[in-house]
């Protein structure tokens, strides 16, 4: 109970308080900060205005070196003043294609070995992996929208996307655990790990998922929040 309400006041991960934990379904870390933030949106949104370049610099800054702040997440608070500056200054998805796919690729290619060899040594690299895969990963959307076939899966995929998300933090755990004692933890093994995890663990929640739908569909529309048809 302790841990659950150091983590709605904000006193996570605290130096004086090295216990204190987010709760268990961690990958909702968000909601409790997008609540806070939308409360405090008018002033954020008055500072941007007023220093635009100098803001968005210093939640830049906040982000990478993450100093402990009660209340608030700099990740989230970065991300979300990010949201403002895209409508603000109204950009879209074109400035993205004028990146070449090739360079993209090249990129993320780069970034995700280096973080898996370097991570530890320059924490920054994490923080661009992010930027860069976000990138990507829009840029790579134009072209299965592009494709009718490909399209429709997805189209019908996106029923379970947010089961998986539910979910997948606790099964990837379990499954890093266990590839641990079986894949040697050196060079290119470590990249078969770092994607074999990801496409394993979201394999098999979509199995879950879609026997959960087809033999309890009251229930998978409770735990989804009615996402169902």
């Amino acid at each position: 109970m302790l841990d659950w309400i150091q983590a709605f006041i904000g006193k996570i991960n605290a130096p004086e308080n090295p216990t204190a934990h987010y709760p268990i379904v961690m990958q909702f870390w968000f909601l409790r900060d997008l609540i806070i933030l939308n409360i405090f949106y008018l002033p954020l949104k008055k500072v941007i205005d007023t220093f635009p370049v100098s803001t968005f610099a210093l939640l830049f800054v906040l982000w990478i070196v993450n100093p402990q702040i009660y209340i608030i997440n700099t990740g989230a608070l970065f991300y979300f003043a990010v949201g403002y500056y895209i409508v603000k200054y109204n950009v879209s998805y074109k400035t993205i294609d004028k990146i070449k796919f090739l360079d993209l690729v090249l990129m993320y290619f780069v970034i995700i070995v280096s973080r898996l060899f370097l991570q530890e040594y320059v924490p920054i690299i994490g923080s661009i992996n992010i930027i860069i895969a976000l990138i990507f990963f829009i840029k790579l959307s134009a072209y299965f929208i592009k494709n009718n076939a490909l399209y429709t899966i997805l189209n019908w995929l996106k029923e379970y996307a947010f089961w998986i998300y539910a979910l997948h933090m606790l099964l990837e755990a379990i499954l890093i655990k266990l590839s641990v004692l079986v894949i040697p933890m050196k060079d290119g093994w470590l990249l078969l790990q770092y994607f074999g995890v990801i496409i394993v663990t979201t394999s098999l929640l979509l199995v879950i998922g879609i026997s959960v739908r087809n033999i309890m569909p009251k229930c998978y529309s409770l735990l989804t929040g009615g996402r169902i048809k």
